[in-house]
């Protein structure tokens, strides 16, 4: 499934160019205080952009709200963007991470 989903969000991925920074202090994860962008800055040249939250929202293991809940990113805060599904942006280079983009906009 999971490369079902990778093959549909590869096909409607936007194709913005921007440069990406994310801050060790902008995902929490829900369980802790540990920050979950390590993974996210190994591969930073190939994001597609960068967004920045509105509010506080959830980010969470898949695109839809079905997925589990796995940290939050904070209002304000800024991180790089790798795929877009749907409604729903990968903030993770592995597409394992996604907010909901009613709550970020594009940088």
């Amino acid at each position: 499934m999971l490369k079902v989903k990778k093959l549909i969000c590869s096909t409607i991925a936007a194709a913005a160019v921007f440069s990406a920074v994310a801050a060790p202090s902008t995902l929490i994860s829900s369980n802790s205080s540990t920050p979950l962008v390590n993974s996210i800055n190994a591969e930073a040249s190939s994001a597609l952009g960068t967004i920045e939250a509105l509010q506080n929202v959830n980010i969470r293991t898949g695109p839809s709200t079905g997925y589990q809940k796995v940290g939050l990113l904070c209002g304000g805060k800024r991180v790089s963007y790798y795929d877009i599904c749907g409604d729903w942006v990968s903030i993770s280079p592995t597409g394992c991470r996604w907010v909901c983009l009613s709550y970020v906009r594009r940088v």
